[in-house]
Order: C-alpha cells, then sequence, then structure tokens
C-alpha cells in the first residue's frame, strides 16, 4: 500500500469518525430562544436524506445526559439513523401539564413544541432527515413531551414511544391530526408516575396524569384501532429483576399504524434494561426490568 493510499484511508478513517460523533448545534426557536441539541450522522449516512429519532431527556437530564445513559449511537450506525438529542429548557420540558405546585420553569415556559417542529424543519431543509420518516422517544418527562408532540405535531412526526410517561390529564381531548404508530412502556409500581393516574412525583405536585390504562385507551383511540387488546407473554429473562413484562397490543388498527404498551409487572421509574448505578436510586425508583433492552424495542416498533 503506497503513502498516498495510506494518507488517503487515514484521512477517510478521520471522517467517518467525526462524522459518528455527536457535534453540538444551535437554534433560534420560534418564542426567540437560543436552543441547543446533539446531532449524531453515521458516516454512511451523510449527505443523503435518513430517518431520524429525536430522543428526548427526562425531569433534571440534558442531552449530553441521556446520550450517556441511554446511547442510540450505536444503534442508529447498525439500522441506518440520524439521532437528535434535544436540551430542555432548565432541564425540563413543557410538556403540557397543569395543576402542578412545583414551578419547573424561571420566567415564561418556554415553547418546546415550536422549538421540536422547527428543529424538525431545519433537518428537513438541511437535506439530514427524510420528512416522511421523523421519529421521537422520550423518557418521563420527556416521554410527556412526546405525548404531546403525538397530540399537536402528528403532521410532522411519524411514529412515538414514551418510556414511564402518562397522558397529562390537560390533554386527555386532543384529536391528533394524523393516525401514528406509539409506544408505551409503563411500570404499574412506578412511584413518580403513577400507573392508576393522578399527581406526578413523589408527593404528587408535579400536575396530573391520566393513568397508564386510560393513556393506552386515548392513543389506540386516536390511531384508529378498533379492535379488543390482545396480550402477548414476553420472556422473563432474568427472574431476579424483580418485575416481568407482558405486552398489550391494540388490533384492527388501519394499515402501517401500530400501537401497544409493554407493562412492567413489579416495574418502577426505570427504563428496561438500563439499570440505576446507585443503590439509593434503585430502592427510591423500584425496580428495572432486564428482560429485554427498550432501544431495540422502540427502534423495531417504528420501523426505524
Amino acid at each position: 500500500m503506497t503513502m498516498k493510499t495510506l494518507a488517503i484511508l487515514g484521512a477517510a478513517l478521520l471522517l467517518a469518525g467525526a462524522a459518528a460523533r455527536p457535534s453540538v448545534q444551535t437554534i433560534t426557536a420560534p418564542d426567540g430562544m437560543q436552543r441547543s441539541y446533539l446531532l449524531t450522522v453515521p458516516a454512511r449516512l451523510r449527505g443523503q436524506r435518513a430517518p431520524v429519532l429525536f430522543v428526548l431527556h427526562g425531569g433534571g437530564g440534558s442531552a449530553r445526559q441521556i446520550r450517556k445513559s441511554w446511547p442510540l449511537d450505536a444503534l442508529a450506525r447498525s439500522r441506518g439513523f440520524v439521532v437528535v438529542y434535544p436540551d430542555g429548557i432548565n432541564h425540563h420540558w413543557n410538556d403540557g401539564r397543569s395543576g402542578g405546585q412545583t414551578r419547573l420553569f424561571r420566567g415564561q415556559a418556554p415553547d418546546d413544541a415550536g422549538f421540536l417542529r422547527a428543529l424538525a424543519g431545519r433537518l428537513v431543509r438541511d437535506g439530514v432527515a427524510d420528512p416522511q420518516r421523523l421519529f421521537m422517544a422520550g423518557v418521563s418527562n420527556g416521554g410527556m413531551m412526546t405525548q404531546r408532540m403525538a397530540c399537536e405535531a402528528s403532521g410532522v412526526f411519524t411514529g412515538f414511544a414514551s418510556l414511564i410517561a402518562n397522558l397529562p390529564a390537560s390533554l386527555a381531548g386532543c384529536q391528533p391530526a394524523r393516525r401514528r404508530s406509539l409506544l408505551m412502556i409503563n411500570g404499574d409500581a412506578d412511584p413518580l408516575m403513577p400507573w392508576d393516574g393522578g399527581g406526578v412525583g413523589f408527593r404528587g405536585r408535579r400536575g396530573q396524569v391520566l393513568s397508564a390504562p386510560a393513556t393506552f385507551a386515548h392513543w389506540r383511540a386516536a390511531a384508529g384501532c378498533s379492535g379488543p387488546v390482545q396480550a402477548q407473554a414476553m420472556p422473563d429473562r432474568d427472574p431476579a429483576d424483580g418485575a416481568w413484562p407482558e405486552r398489550l397490543n391494540a388490533t384492527r388498527c388501519p394499515p402501517g399504524v401500530r400501537v401497544a404498551m409493554i407493562r412492567i409487572h413489579g416495574g418502577g421509574h426505570a427504563v428496561p434494561g438500563r439499570p440505576y448505578r446507585r443503590k439509593r436510586l434503585r430502592r427510591l425508583l423500584g425496580h428495572t426490568s432486564m428482560d429485554f433492552d427498550a432501544r431495540d424495542v422502540i427502534v423495531r416498533h417504528l420501523g426505524l
């Protein structure tokens, strides 16, 4: 191999590595706020439109935090999609909850729905995103924001996944413009996100949500799924984790639309497959199902 060939190969490898690493970018949202996000474009997707998955962090988190604790970059490289990790203001999302006694934002609450729509538009204009394949997944506060976007931006995003989150009660009457696929993953022993609905948080002071079953029923109806729910057993691969999963599938849905909920029996406020490292958090937030990796299930459900 000649020196010239080695130089070309080295440059190509450096370029591929740079393309695979996330870049920090900013955009001015419709409310005038400067917003930041991390963007990961796998090397083989550079210069072409590709499916994009938005990943929304939970309350108190950030783009960097969720990329570290729940990374999807490796899956994006292997399956061929782009990942964007947006940052909420004050480490929170304006997910539409009402009735809370805890102030999440200093000053005026941000227009997060406008920010996420604007970011989707930028990725399309820049030739990064396939406008027909924009997806969103969110955890906890990010999961509620994902459900808000399913209510308000079904014309922009084509599929949604919500983890350890119920629909804010104030959005119970929402009617999405388009029928879209959606997956919920919820623990029925979650101490923060009440399975039976009501107040969010340990003291129930962070706004009101519907129950997980009522949320699932809402999204079945919104998607036009008219058949009975079918329960599907999932393997309990780790009996020692204190939880076991059951998949509930909506039936008689329109072509191309899939709505499902995975109920984690005995599961707490935790993402399946990603246990809390600190014992104190495990005690506070409950059991983590280690029977499957939520990332794999989400990308398959959304068709990524």
